[in-house]
């Protein structure tokens, strides 16, 4: 899978001394943007990407997403209308800002899903999913994770 490496990657930073958690991920950002530059490659991952989608429609056809961690990504709309969701919120995170979490009391675990983008989120925010009762699919940075999170267990 190609896309694995900016995946792994992207975790390489956890537990380093300051400042080499950017120079990490500054050399994934890097690295996606050859990826993407390379026609084959971005065929391939995006006939993939449409394959998983058709796939989990029906499992996600309605229903509500939210995405927890980092900022809103270019492809979040069309991923919004290939899964058939009523709506896809992203709950923006930056280094040293967790994302609020007032949205998370009250979630519908039928017509809602959780998605957290482990990588872009502190303890706090995964403390506060967790004491909220809240169920999560952790995924790494990119549309790829987000699909992969949500083929695990499907509901």
């Amino acid at each position: 899978d190609p896309s694995l490496p900016t995946e792994r990657a992207s975790t390489w930073g956890y537990g380093w001394p300051d400042g080499y958690d950017l120079v990490a991920d500054d050399a994934v950002e890097r690295l996606r943007w050859v990826l993407d530059d390379l026609t084959d490659f971005q065929e391939w991952r995006d006939k993939r990407d449409a394959d998983a989608a058709d796939e989990l429609r029906p499992h996600t056809s309605g229903k509500v997403l939210h995405i927890v961690g980092g900022r809103r990504q270019p492809w979040a709309d069309a991923l919004a209308d290939e899964l058939g969701l009523k709506d896809l919120r992203w709950h923006e995170s930056e280094r040293g800002r967790p994302p609020t979490l007032d949205w998370a009391d009250g979630l519908d675990p039928d017509r809602e899903i959780v998605v957290l983008i482990w990588n872009h989120c502190g303890h706090s925010t995964t403390h506060g999913l967790d004491t909220r009762g809240v169920r999560y699919r952790p995924a790494v940075w990119g549309r790829t994770s987000v699909l992969g999170a949500l083929g695990v267990d499907r509901d």
